[in-house]
């Protein structure tokens, strides 16, 4: 590789921005995270405002020219896989990125979890996203926004919980420990907090997750029956997705804030261990966007590359 090449990533979500910066052999010489850049939650305008300034002090803090053809820059966001954002959002960056391309988060994820292979990526955080890859080709199935999930990310989850608690208190629902738990967080009766909740980011609901984690392992039916609810969710869309791959045994890589607590984990295994090659990977999603603007910038990226990455960048 040119050492004199540089490569920027960038991971939007709903809740955080997450830039890194390598050089060609992959080493990562700038990290930093900011808040989410979905356009669907704060505006197509604002998302190109927040990459811009992101784009901006990654250059300066890796030291490198913005305008040096050298440099190439991959950003995959939530909802820039919706209509034609990714068009405004390059289209709107160009100024300040010589090589820019956009694409879908799950872009990341593909090529963190699966890495040029085939097979089935699944991203669960605020939002959720499923794809299959097969020969570079991406079949997107789900990723509707927040508003518009069944369920399977944090937001579902982290709403389901409240619902949970609000129709234990009105006397419609099973008693669940969500409520005590609730209440605790708030500070109050959650139905008195109603109004706040509903002036909240969705990754702020998205929290609550935790709590029906808490909840299902001191065994609360009520729990139980919101996070089976939410995994089964996700594996409709996995099913969907193995549609359009051939191999007998595909690979499916998980990644996202859900699947780092076990629960969800050991679900999953449970439910398709036997049908697919699952891999739950922690390695940031950012490592993802480096190697695929890498790629798009024409490398042989290599397994050095990646090593090199996955053992520089710094949480």
């Amino acid at each position: 590789m040119d050492k004199k090449r540089y490569f920027i990533g960038i991971d939007g979500g709903g809740t955080k921005t997450d830039v890194a910066v390598c050089d060609s052999e992959g080493n990562v010489i700038y990290r930093k995270k900011s808040s989410g850049c979905n356009p669907s939650n704060i505006g197509l305008e604002n998302t190109v405002k927040l990459l811009q300034t992101a784009l901006t002090e990654a250059y300066a803090g890796a030291g490198i020219c913005q305008k040096k053809d050298e440099t190439f820059v991959f950003i995959g966001a939530a909802g820039c896989g919706v209509g034609n954002n990714a068009a405004v959002v390059r289209g709107a960056l160009q100024e300040t990125a010589a090589n820019v391309w956009v694409d879908s988060d799950i872009v990341n994820v593909i090529q963190t979890g699966l890495q040029g292979e085939n097979g089935i990526a699944v991203i669960a955080g605020t939002g959720s996203l499923i794809a299959a890859y097969k020969d570079g080709a991406v079949f997107k199935f789900g990723g509707n926004g927040f508003l518009f999930e069944e369920g399977g990310s944090g937001f579902s989850l982290g709403r389901d919980g409240l619902i949970a608690a609000f129709n234990d208190i009105d006397g419609v629902g099973e008693k669940t420990l969500l409520t005590e738990y609730i209440t605790q967080r708030l500070g109050k009766n959650p139905k008195d907090a109603r109004g706040e909740l509903c002036k909240q980011t969705p990754d702020y609901i998205g929290s609550f997750a935790a709590l029906v984690s808490k909840a299902y392992k001191n065994g609360d039916k009520a729990a139980i029956n919101i996070m089976q609810k939410n995994m089964e969710s996700i594996l409709r869309f996995v099913k969907r997705a193995r549609q359009e791959l051939t191999e007998e045994k595909p690979k499916a890589a998980f990644v996202g804030g859900i699947f780092k607590d076990e629960i969800y984990r050991e679900y999953i295994a449970d439910k398709i261990g036997k049908e697919y090659r699952l891999a739950f990977t922690q390695v940031p999603p950012v490592c993802g966007a480096l190697r695929q603007a890498a790629c798009l910038a024409g490398e042989n990226v290599d397994t050095a590359f990646m090593y090199n990455v996955e053992k520089t960048v710094k949480e």
